[in-house]
């Protein structure tokens, strides 16, 4: 799922019916459900896409060290001798390890949302209960 419709569906699931509040009230629990289930499928992406990131710069670390097999060199030459403090800059700059980590930061903000959704819907019930306490107290319907 993208973060986008992640973000349109929370646009239309957020709106309180003021109007409602009681049958708001009970939609907590399926809302829940809902953003857990994408939350967990989400987080386990996440965590895919995190070993692969490591796997990727273990081996871009073995590469611009020098340390990989001689196929990869074969397949890849590479032949200047970079320098241990050096070497972080040229794994970061790699065009792998930057689309990688594309990818993980973009999970990453997925996870991060979902997991702001549900605090949210864990705090509902509380902002329902103090809409119905505020309109007990001004004398409106309910």
């Amino acid at each position: 799922m993208k973060l986008e419709e992640i973000q349109i569906l929370w646009d239309k699931d957020s709106i309180i019916d003021n109007t409602e509040l009681a049958r708001e009230s009970l939609k907590v629990p399926d809302l829940y459900n809902t953003y857990l289930k994408i939350y967990s499928q989400e987080r386990l992406v996440y965590v895919k896409i995190n070993a692969e990131y490591y796997r990727t710069k273990k081996m871009k670390w073995e590469y611009y060290s020098g340390k990989s097999s001689a196929e990869v060199y074969a397949e890849n030459p590479f032949e200047l001798k970079i320098l241990r403090q050096d070497l972080d800059m040229y794994v970061k700059a790699d065009d792998d390890m930057q689309k990688i980590n594309f990818r993980r930061e973009y999970q990453s903000q997925k996870v991060e949302f979902v997991e702001k959704i549900l605090k949210s819907l864990e705090r509902r019930g509380f902002q329902i209960k103090n809409a119905i306490d505020w309109e007990k107290l001004c004398g409106g319907p309910i």
